[in-house]
């Protein structure tokens, strides 16, 4: 019965204190997103003003940022993932049109990405570009694992659009930390 008394204010403890956390940690991912879309925006916009004075041309000014948040385009079409911008382990910036056209993304950029659809079978796509053109918010979907195919995993997105290029710029994250209790941390809350 001393057991019992003991285990349960434990298990409440250990309960309250993993959802805080993974509430924190969520919280902090959504920020990281928001901060490097915000960043980037505010790059677009000092690059505009070059264009505006005449001093770069559009062109060169929308390679700047291409290079500056994933790298240069590769002969393949490709481009890396610039590491020094932190967007989680398994996220990066990209930018997307308003009709879905990939403008700068390291595997698919050119490809159209409007009738993309989460496991669910929603346009998660459309439903970025719409929150973004409607000032800025987050989206959440399910996406194929490239490596794992029929697997799909949670990914969160954030995007805004620039008001000079009307560039949807978007970074997202995979989701790493799981909705409900994980298995393994019962034991070690007892």
């Amino acid at each position: 019965m001393c057991l019992l008394l003991l285990a349960v204010p434990s298990i409440v403890i250990g309960l309250k204190s993993y959802y805080s956390a993974t509430a924190n940690l969520n919280d902090l991912g959504a920020r990281s997103l928001k901060n490097n879309v915000k960043l980037t925006l505010e790059m677009i916009d000092a690059l505009n003003k070059y264009v505006e004075a005449g001093k770069i041309s559009l062109e060169e000014a929308q390679e700047q940022v291409k290079q500056h948040i994933l790298g240069p385009k590769q002969a393949d079409g490709t481009r890396p993932i610039n590491t020094n911008i932190d967007v989680g382990a398994n996220g990066y910036l990209y930018i997307v049109s308003e009709q879905g056209i990939m403008l700068a993304n390291p595997t698919t950029e050119g490809e159209n990405s409007w009738e993309r659809q989460g496991a669910d079978g929603t346009f998660f796509m459309r439903d970025l570009i719409k929150k973004a053109i409607d000032g800025g918010d987050y989206t959440v979907y399910q996406f194929e694992d490239s490596k794992n195919p029929g697997k799909f995993q949670e990914k969160v997105a954030y995007a805004e659009m620039d008001p000079h290029w009307r560039w949807i710029v978007a970074a997202f994250l995979q989701s790493a930390l799981p909705n409900r209790l994980s298995p393994w941390l019962l034991p070690s809350i007892v």
